[in-house]
């Protein structure tokens, strides 16, 4: 894909703060999550989708013009003939062709087959609608592109020490915490034999890193970024630090009174499909981006590998819903799949979030969707089925508005008298009508079954 860049520029998207607008809330988080809901995909009911506001502003319409055509028809043939009779029947059948039913089924019918589809429970009334508007979509790092399971694959000493000092600093350090990265650091050590230092006075610096006192000196492990801003300077490391970012692995490093003890790469593997998800959101138009906590480097050579179009990296947790809200005031309409606290304030400013099965409580609680299965598939499936969901309810709305004005001279008695005609055009019985009304709405309704695949 060449040299990474943003489609639409937001690199050194660093904004604190919100922006404000709807919100639309979705997290994703593959197992993480201590607490979890088990929503039943498609149990929302039908009557609370509603529908996209130009769609209903033109059904309101709709109605209310035919409405008014059967008044005229109710006048006209009682001025006319001077008889009820023929000026109810008349009048009715009018009505008929617009008959709420109608409406009824040409409009929530879609929002049925859209829910029930399986694996996906909608929570937010308005999600499909955000969906079919979305011309972004960014991915968290929990966003379950990666399996959630980080190991450190490789520990490379400088400055003279050893894998084993410098893995039993950084164990000793990461005790205090209970990230997965403190846990892959964790893993590594029992892994090589290594026996744990005692560690006093653990701080953590807010996804930036931590640091404790181990055997009387002060030892840090975390971004190279945070080292920096503290005044330790990286000569010759830093060539060890750009090779390793670039193959895409997060890179922990282990500092002690301004000396690099060395590096601790950290892999997470990329979950099967994620690909052919980022390729499929790409095909229906999206820029995808992929946002994170991780230097630019490491956060780059993973998207490089997805295939996506940009990445907006080097986050503190508090900093990615700037960002988020920096894209939307450029106008983009954002969608986020993220999971885990540290993502909450991206997914507070999306548009649209989403939330794969095992959301961790909060985040699944203020959904819009939630996926009730943990396959990344689903999301592009999402996006296509609140596409395929508006596409419905115009095309429904559009045979209704057709069969309205094909069938209003025979409903209205305007072809009385018309040779060439059957009977039942010419001078229709009010039975009859009922099961063209009844034709209607099967026709529309079989439209959205077959139109709202995802």
């Amino acid at each position: 894909m060449g040299d990474i860049e943003m489609r639409a520029p937001v690199d050194g998207v660093h904004g604190t703060g919100g922006a404000g607008g709807a919100k639309s809330l979705v997290a994703v988080d593959e197992g993480r999550g201590e607490a979890s809901r088990e929503p039943c995909p498609g149990a929302m009911a039908v009557e609370r989708i509603p529908m996209p506001r130009g769609v209903r502003r033109v059904a309101w319409v709709f109605f209310s013009l035919a409405a008014l055509a059967a008044v005229i028809t109710f006048v006209g043939w009682f001025t006319a003939t001077g008889d009820l009779a023929p000026a109810l029947t008349h009048g009715a059948m009018v009505l008929m062709l617009a008959c709420p039913c109608v409406l009824g089924v040409a409009l929530p019918m879609a929002a049925y087959r859209g829910a029930s589809v399986r694996g996906i429970g909608l929570v937010n009334r308005r999600a499909l609608e955000h969906c079919d508007r979305l011309d972004t979509v960014v991915f968290c790092s929990g966003g379950g592109l990666t399996r959630g399971r980080p190991r450190v694959i490789h520990a490379i000493p400088m400055n003279g020490e050893t894998e084993s000092r410098l893995v039993r600093l950084a164990d000793a350090v990461e005790a205090g915490s209970d990230h997965l990265l403190a846990r892959a650091v964790a893993l590594y050590a029992e892994r090589v034999g290594n026996f744990r230092s005692r560690a006093t006075g653990f701080q953590s610096h807010g996804g930036r890193g931590v640091e404790a006192e181990v055997n009387g000196r002060i030892v840090r492990v975390g971004k190279a970024s945070w080292l920096t801003s503290l005044g330790v300077c990286f000569h010759h490391e830093g060539e060890v630090l750009d090779a390793l970012e670039a193959d895409g692995n997060t890179t922990l490093v282990v500092e002690s009174g301004g000396k690099i003890f060395g590096f601790l790469a950290v892999s997470d593997g990329i979950v099967p499909g994620a690909e052919s998800v980022v390729a499929d959101l790409q095909r229906m138009g999206l820029t995808v981006l992929f946002m994170t906590g991780s230097p630019y480097a490491s956060a780059r050579g993973l998207a490089l590998r997805l295939g996506m179009d940009g990445v907006v990296a080097d986050l503190a947790p508090g900093e990615k819903g700037g960002a988020v809200a920096a894209l939307r005031a450029r106008g983009k309409r954002v969608g986020v799949v993220g999971g885990g606290a540290e993502d909450a304030s991206a997914l507070a400013e999306a548009n649209l979030g989403i939330a794969v099965q095992n959301a961790s409580q909060g985040p699944a609680e203020a959904a819009d969707v939630v996926l009730g299965s943990g396959t990344l598939e689903n999301v592009s499936r999402v996006v296509g089925m609140g596409r395929a969901f508006c596409r419905s309810l115009r095309q429904n709305l559009g045979l209704s508005l057709a069969f309205f004005l094909f069938l209003f001279p025979f409903a209205a008695g305007l072809c009385r008298g018309v040779s060439g005609l059957p009977v039942m055009l010419r001078e229709p019985h009010p039975m009859a009508w009922a099961a063209v009304t009844a034709a209607v709405c099967l026709t529309v309704a079989l439209n959205s079954f077959r139109r709202t695949k995802p």
